[in-house]
């Protein structure tokens, strides 16, 4: 865990201040969990607002009957809404962030790539972009893992290292299952069709996404049945295709990366939307 976060602050210019220096044991359960819900015949997150924070597209428990009863709350009040467990989370930099027993059962790789993660939500955040926050800190984590390895290939086994490359093409084509059924989605909701009909196409849809998503994971647990897990994926996944056009722009490496969205922040006026737009073209 040193050298990792060692790697983060030098290589990467995140700040880790004193987080994963202290430990907590959860259990063998979930640190948390997080609610997410979305319009039923539109693809629009419910928008949870904090002070400091601004408005997300999520809110986190760490009792799981809390956030099974907020989703149930919000799925009688007409949305979709579902509940998933969290491994870890950020305090953005509020306190110290300590290392979850959860995480000592991942792999190497897996381990490197979730600290990079939440370094990156500690060292840079932005009030009320979500997609992008989750965008950067996804980008960051595998992309300095994938660094990190580079430099220390001794920490992580061959199988290791194979089975997580494995890991993110499946996670790549399941980003693309879900790409496709959010086209379908959208394009259903925004036809003149009637609600009833809207509804039963929906199943249909997310039925045959079901299936592929069963076959690309070789399980039969894996059930897509409502927007808020479409959502869910987009707020991590949205944003990466631009992310990685930009790190290009910005000079190639994740730590120059980190220094634009930076200064493109803290200069406001306009200059963060300037900066996206590059990584659009």
């Amino acid at each position: 865990i040193p050298r990792v976060i060692e790697f983060a602050r030098v290589e990467l210019g995140l700040e880790p201040g004193d987080s994963y220096t202290s430990y907590f044991d959860t259990g063998g359960g979930s640190v948390s969990y997080t609610v997410v819900a979305s319009h039923p015949l539109a693809l629009i997150p419910y928008q949870w607002c904090f002070p400091l924070i601004g408005c997300v597209p999520y809110k986190g428990y760490f009792d799981p009957e809390d956030a099974r009863a907020e989703a149930l709350a919000l799925r009688e009040a007409g949305w979709d809404a579902e509940v998933f467990p969290v491994e870890a989370y950020s305090t953005l930099g509020w306190f110290s962030d300590p290392l979850l027993s959860g995480m000592l059962s991942l792999s190497m790789p897996e381990l490197v790539e979730l600290l990079l993660h939440e370094l990156t939500h500690r060292t840079l955040y932005i009030p009320s972009r979500s997609q992008l926050n989750e965008g950067f800190a996804t980008h960051m984590g595998r992309e300095g893992a994938r660094l990190f390895f580079q430099r220390h290939p001794e920490a992580a086994s061959r199988d290791e290292l194979d089975e997580y490359h494995r890991a993110i093409e499946r996670d790549s084509q399941y980003s693309e299952l879900i790409s496709r059924l959010k086209n379908d989605l959208d394009t259903l909701y925004r036809s003149p069709t009637l609600r009833d009909l809207k509804l039963t196409r929906k199943k249909e849809l997310f039925a045959t996404a079901t299936i592929a998503a069963r076959e690309l994971f070789s399980v039969d647990t894996i059930t897509l049945s409502s927007n808020a897990k479409v959502v869910a994926s987009e707020t991590y996944k949205a944003q990466l295709a631009k992310i990685a056009r930009l790190q290009e722009k910005s000079g190639g490496h994740p730590r120059k990366l980190l220094e634009a969205l930076r200064t493109a922040r803290d200069r406001g006026h306009g200059e963060l939307e300037k900066l996206l737009e590059a990584g659009s073209i």
